[in-house]
């Protein structure tokens, strides 16, 4: 082969790269922004349960885990994507339970479904959109 066909081939895996790298990183900006807000946990075993608990994402990459009744718990966070699959990993928040990455399962702009596996099992969060 000569030179000029590998030039070729370099030049568009180069482009391949390019374009694929693009895409994961546009992507992640699009789950951040859906991300980005207040999130109220739906209580799925009990729909009419006083229990409240809310999930604020900021543009700062910081979390505010808060229930009624309790102290806020305050993380960071990012976002990945890898494979289609989308994260949101939260880390230093006071509550170790919080403390995870979460597979986000469904995110739209009123909607949002995260799972995570434990030593325990699997736990499901079901939010809405807050206000």
């Amino acid at each position: 082969m000569s030179k000029m066909h590998f030039s070729k081939i370099n030049s568009f895996l180069f482009i391949g790269f390019v374009t694929l790298f693009i895409m994961l990183a546009s992507c992640k900006k699009a789950v951040e922004n859906k991300l980005i807000g207040k999130w109220t946990v739906v209580n799925v075993n009990d729909i009419n349960s006083s229990y409240t608990e809310q999930w604020e994402f900021t543009k700062e990459q910081k979390v505010y885990i808060s229930v009624i009744g309790s102290p806020t718990d305050t993380g960071q966070y990012i976002t990945n994507v890898k494979l289609g699959k989308k994260y949101v990993e939260i880390a230093d928040c006071n509550l170790e339970s919080n403390n995870h990455k979460w597979r986000i399962m469904k995110l739209t702009k009123k909607d949002m479904h995260l799972i995570i596996e434990t030593d325990h099992g699997l736990t499901f969060k079901e939010f809405v959109k807050a206000p």
